[in-house]
């Protein structure tokens, strides 16, 4: 099937934000988040197409009443530079 796999995600009360910089060490914030009118990611979905328009043919299809769904490819080892 086109569906690799799913999944929704627990609310930010479950989560942390973990902060890198080359500045500093790594630093981690417990939740909740404000995430009011920030774009975040609320649960991931994964599909086999043969291209980008069969993606976004898929895409159409999800039964949402109002949201935004954001389509990327999965990085592969080549693109890791060939190691």
């Amino acid at each position: 099937g086109v569906l690799l796999g799913g999944e929704g995600l627990r609310p930010t009360v479950d989560g942390y934000r973990i902060k890198y910089s080359s500045a500093s060490p790594v630093e981690a914030t417990k939740g909740p988040f404000d995430v009011e009118g920030e774009s975040h990611v609320s649960g991931w979905w994964i599909l086999k197409t043969k291209d980008a328009e069969e993606a976004l043919s898929w895409a159409k299809k999800i039964p949402f009443k109002d949201g935004e769904v954001t389509k990327r490819r999965l990085a592969e080892m080549e693109d890791f530079g060939g190691n």
